[in-house]
């Protein structure tokens, strides 16, 4: 894919998987929509995106929930600036169609509100970053976050699973989290109302039911 304009090159990095090609780039995702999710942010106001490009955030048998999509963005801060600067960020989209398309639609979007307004919450209360920074996304359906490979993290192995030292860490970061909403639960109820509703259900019973 490419812009008419000299100064825009889009490039596209998709996965082969038998010699078909999965999780082509959807048509929304431009230079104007990675403008849209950093220009909100201090010091990005003027923002001009010069390069991108798009490739699968995780391999086919580590999907989820969603199509994640990492982003590589060349910017300049400011409209005829000489000086390059580069970002990465995780776009979590959504699923195109079948069966998990149907579950996802019906929990109405609690998830950007999670890492939107819940987060930052639990944040502010504890400094404790809890998960990555996220940014502002022109579309309800798609979530914008920092890419934290560039951190130094890696995903870990959905088939392998965890070993004790990282089951360890993540029973104590998920208890640190418990208590954090706790706290946002007494200066928010309506908000854990939003993100901790049982939404999936098994026979009409919650799904975490006896976990």
């Amino acid at each position: 894919f490419a812009s008419s304009s000299s100064l825009f090159t889009y490039t596209v990095l998709q996965l082969q998987n038998k010699g078909t090609m999965e999780h082509p780039v959807p048509d929304w995702l431009s230079p104007e929509f990675l403008k849209q999710c950093l220009q909100q942010e201090h010091g990005y106001e003027d923002i001009e995106i010069t390069k991108f490009t798009a490739s699968p955030a995780i391999s086919v048998r580590e999907q989820y929930s969603s199509c994640p999509i990492r982003v590589k963005i060349e910017y300049k801060k400011h409209k005829g600036s000489d000086e390059l600067s580069y970002l990465s960020l995780v776009l979590k989209t959504e699923i195109q169609g079948g069966a998990m398309k149907e579950i996802i639609d019906s929990l109405e979007f609690s998830e950007s509100k999670f890492y939107q307004r819940f987060i930052p919450k639990t944040i502010s209360l504890t400094n404790i970053p809890f998960a990555a920074k996220s940014f502002h996304s022109p579309t309800l359906s798609v979530i914008v976050l920092e890419d934290l490979k560039e951190k130094g993290f890696i995903m870990g192995d959905k088939i392998n699973g965890l070993n004790f030292e990282h089951c360890r860490l993540y029973v104590a970061a998920a208890a640190s989290l418990h208590a954090a909403s706790l706290a946002v639960l007494e200066e928010d109820p309506e908000l854990i109302n939003i993100v901790g509703k049982e939404k999936l259900f098994v026979y009409n019973q919650p799904i975490t039911q006896g976990m």
